[in-house]
């Protein structure tokens, strides 16, 4: 008796809302990418955070996994990235697990940047680099 009692009122709150409220997707994460100081020229910025790229001594791109995101987070995106501020709308891309890639550059966060100081610039760890992502794709 409970579950026929369950089932109607189910039934019963379909009917009142309507079918398309109940087939409404969630809210979808787009993760937006622009410049840091809005002028379309310097280091991109995601969430108000500067973002980087991982790079090895010869410029091959280096992952990061395990105790490396914990200091190095991927920046990420549910649905398709936002450009703004000079960033290139059609350069920016996801991979398989949703990092948002730029010019084709993993990108990341630095756990301990501040707001105004890119702390990780040219830091060495994790087999690699830390580099900056620039309007035009440099890595510095």
């Amino acid at each position: 008796m409970k579950k026929l009692l369950a089932v109607t009122m189910l039934v019963t709150a379909a009917a009142l809302i309507g079918p398309a409220a109940l087939a409404t997707p969630a809210a979808t994460h787009h993760t937006t990418v622009g410049t840091k100081h809005g002028d379309g020229r310097s280091v991109l910025e995601a969430r108000s955070r500067f973002v980087y790229t991982h790079l090895a001594a010869g410029g091959k791109e280096v992952g990061c996994s395990a105790s490396c995101l914990k200091i190095w987070p991927l920046v990420t995106s549910r649905a398709t990235p936002r450009a703004i501020d000079g960033v290139k709308q059609h350069r920016l891309g996801t991979t398989a697990h949703h990092q948002v890639t730029y010019y084709g550059h993993r990108l990341y966060y630095f756990t301990y940047d501040s707001p105004t100081v890119p702390f990780g610039r040219g830091i060495t760890s994790f087999g690699g680099k830390w580099r900056l992502i620039t309007v035009t794709g440099t890595a510095g």
